[in-house]
């Protein structure tokens, strides 16, 4: 919380908020100002003042609500940025932001950028090419029937109606219109997670999640964000709706299920607890989880985490089969369904709200009624705050 210190004495308009400290007390009370040591309340009579030090999480109750989103752009500390527009060229790229003033960045932090608002039949298609670790950039199209393929080459460069890319040494203008996005290759294990060197986790009003590894008042009123590479941002505090100052993520697969399972649809002569051992979830370095037909594994949801993000295919082994049906349960009921088939390699993303959840379960089954060599690999599926 180093940068907390940073934080001069900001004058604020008043805001409702809500403030949880480290100790898990509660506070709602007007805002009147942050201070280099605490947090003050326009009636101090009513609520005392919070050391900063002891503050977890700043919530604004108030405010108006975020207007459609249109276009986004992910950096690759894990940020995703609302955006009214973009240009790139070179090593460079300018976003537009909504709410507040440009934002120039090296073009290497982009991780992706999807020029369209939420669908519910391309997002999953959109998220899972999103997770996947690629070494060349891609042009993501959108074709007819709600489906996106993607083009592998070298994005050259881009701008309001297009973008520039060569494809296998020749260069083209892709129109944006036809476009859902833009991908960037990555490097190593750069996929789209909250860096560990973040600090803070912010959310405005206009929909925008920034992962910050420093913050700062302005002699403005603004709060400055760090993002790497000596990217800083202003931001009017106003536009700010939730400031989180604790852990970020927290990987499945890393932590222990309160529950898992391994129930075939016909019986193979095996005690339940010998079939879950052989067959039920496999952990793939603390990150991957391998789970098969007709398998269920369940986990506790900590406190303060706000989605659960990831993708799932069929599991590479995998060279035979039919289709089969993954589920993802939130205290027992079902919030996300895809249908896989060994004949279509590509995964599917999900980005689901979790919004007070206690429970998060995966299930998997088989769409023919045979599991035998129905498998899926769920890679790096996590809790965000």
């Amino acid at each position: 919380m180093g940068w907390l210190t940073l934080l001069t004495a900001t004058m604020l308009a008043v805001i409702q908020v809500r403030v949880t400290t480290v100790d898990g007390d509660v506070v709602t009370g007007d805002l009147a100002r942050l201070s280099a040591s605490a947090v003050e309340w326009s009636d101090q009579s009513a609520a005392p003042s919070i050391a900063l030090d002891r503050v977890s999480l700043i919530e604004r109750l108030d405010g108006p609500s975020p207007r459609p989103v249109i276009a986004t752009v992910g950096l690759a500390g894990g940020s995703r940025i609302v955006i009214d527009g973009i240009e790139a060229a070179e090593s460079t790229a300018e976003l537009t932001l909504r709410g507040a003033g440009p934002l120039r960045l090296p073009l290497q932090q982009l991780r992706w950028v999807r020029f369209r608002g939420p669908s519910a039949t391309v997002d999953p298609q959109w998220l899972g090419l999103v997770e996947r670790p690629r070494v060349a950039d891609s042009l993501v199209v959108r074709r007819a029937g709600d489906a996106i393929d993607e083009v592998s080459g070298v994005v050259l460069g881009i701008e309001a109606e297009s973008v520039s890319f060569s494809l296998d040494g020749d260069s083209m203008r892709a129109p944006v219109s036809r476009l859902e996005g833009v991908l960037f290759r990555s490097n190593g294990g750069d996929r789209q997670e909250p860096s560990r060197s973040a600090t803070v986790l912010l959310e405005d009003i206009h929909g925008s999640r920034w992962v910050a590894e420093s913050l700062e008042a302005t002699d403005t009123g603004a709060v400055r964000i760090g993002l790497g590479d000596g990217v800083l941002q202003d931001l009017p505090l106003e536009a700010i709706r939730r400031i989180e100052l604790s852990g970020s993520v927290d990987f499945l697969a890393a932590q222990e299920p309160v529950g898992f399972g391994y129930e075939p649809g016909r019986s193979i002569g095996l005690t339940a607890d010998v079939l879950a051992a052989w067959l039920g979830p496999q952990v793939i370095e603390d990150r991957d989880l391998v789970i098969r037909a007709t398998s269920h594994i369940e986990y506790r949801v900590g406190e303060g985490f706000q989605s659960l993000v990831g993708s799932v295919g069929i599991d590479p082994e995998v060279t035979s089969g039919e289709d089969c049906v993954v589920r993802i349960l939130l205290d027992s009921k079902v919030v996300w369904e895809q249908t896989l088939d060994v004949a279509d390699p590509n995964p599917r993303g999900f980005d689901i709200p979790l919004g007070g959840t206690r429970r998060v379960r995966l299930e998997v089954s088989s769409g023919d009624g045979i599991e035998l060599g129905d498998t899926v690999r769920f890679r790096r599926p996590r809790m965000l705050k």
